[in-house]
């Protein structure tokens, strides 16, 4: 039984565009769910460094910074300021226009928090103070400039009060202070995901949305005009999901946006789809992948070995499978290890302790039909 994920994958690409993801052995990764990944080059020496946040087997927020030497190799830094969450998100942007890398926190640590830190160029970073980032949860946050004037803008989603979700979009004067805009087309999720990308060759920068909209899952395209406003796509091929990461990156050497998503769609079922883009932001399902299909997630691509292609790291969370010789039950979704054995055992769960939905499917051997069993805040029977 595989609970706990933190695995990269090297990409190489050959002359036919064929795709091959080989595992790097012996990484110094802590293993985490809940999680979030994102890299950046936080001191200034030319290669990809990475920061990760989430709930380790000890059941322990952690917010580890991870330096690499410029090989793929990496030693966890000490010292760093960052706040241990779990259930967030993290993005790295030159916020105040300096020409280094900054990072905004979101997730659940004493409290929800949206932590900006600025900075120094050398991989030293200090809290922004008076942000106007609400604090969420269950969060996902991305950066562009979404508006063509060159600064980073931000857009997050979350959970920061039940049942209260957000989709908010800020703006940057360019220094680092944000304003909220008002009127976006965007639906609030928490179990969510955000990435942007310019998908149909525009120049300007769409943005894909998954999670939990409390009605219905969502994973929704939007493109932008140009000038920050955003239109939905519809027809699009991808699965909705929660508990979900996305991120972009152009894996088959064509010069456009390609999309590996996580999560769990309704089911729940577990998912890692890779789709490649025809360069007009219509998007194909790519078959026969090794991901591991994970929840409570987290991807993100980099080149970390200097071969120029694009490498991915995933953390998740994998469904877990109960048998006996009486019945087959398999369970996704569950926040704690031993949730599943105390539903089986017949145990009273607090309701605090569970997810969004829960569904349990139970096959017996002298029964034709599987019994499903669901349990959450909505649409339960």
């Amino acid at each position: 039984m595989k609970q706990l994920t933190t695995a990269l994958l090297l990409l190489s690409i050959s002359a036919q565009a064929q795709i091959s993801f080989t595992e790097v052995i012996g990484t110094p990764f802590e293993p985490v769910y809940y999680s979030s990944i994102a890299f950046a080059d936080v001191d200034g020496d030319n290669d990809e460094d990475v920061l990760i946040t989430g709930l380790n087997s000890s059941w322990m927020p952690s917010t580890i910074l991870y330096i690499n030497d410029g090989s793929g190799i990496f030693t966890e830094a000490a010292g760093t300021s960052f706040e241990e969450v779990t259930n967030g998100s993290i993005a790295f942007a030159d916020v105040d226009g300096d020409n280094d890398q900054d990072v905004l926190i979101t997730g659940e640590s004493s409290g929800n928090i949206a932590k900006l830190y600025t900075n120094n160029g050398s991989g030293f970073f200090t809290e922004v103070i008076g942000t106007p980032f609400a604090g969420v949860k269950h969060s996902s946050i991305a950066f562009a400039d979404v508006d063509g004037d060159n600064d980073q803008d931000v857009l997050i989603t979350g959970e920061y009060g039940i049942p209260h979700v957000i989709a908010k979009l800020y703006t940057n004067n360019g220094s680092g202070t944000f304003t909220e805009v008002v009127g976006t087309p965007f639906d609030g999720v928490n179990y969510s995901s955000i990435a942007f990308a310019d998908v149909d060759g525009d120049n300007d920068q769409d943005v894909l949305i998954t999670g939990n909209g409390l009605i219905e899952l969502i994973t929704k395209l939007y493109t932008n005009n140009g000038s920050g406003t955003f239109t939905e796509v519809v027809g699009t091929p991808f699965n909705d999901v929660a508990f979900s990461s996305i991120a972009f990156a152009d894996v088959d050497g064509d010069n456009d946006q390609d999309v590996l998503i996580t999560g769990d769609m309704v089911g729940p079922v577990a998912i890692a789809k890779l789709y490649t883009n025809n360069g007009s932001g219509t998007f194909t399902e790519v078959t026969g992948t090794p991901f591991d299909a994970v929840n409570e997630s987290s991807i993100a691509f980099a080149d970390v070995d200097g071969d120029n292609d694009q490498d991915v790291l995933i953390t998740g969370r994998t469904p877990v499978l109960i048998s006996s010789p009486n019945y087959t039950a398999t369970m996704a979704a569950a926040p704690l290890p031993k949730l599943q054995e105390r539903l089986l055992m017949g145990q009273l769960i607090h309701p605090s302790l569970l997810p969004m939905w829960m569904e349990i499917m139970i096959k017996t051997y002298s029964l034709p039909d599987v019994l499903h069993l669901r349990f959450g805040f909505q649409n339960s029977t």
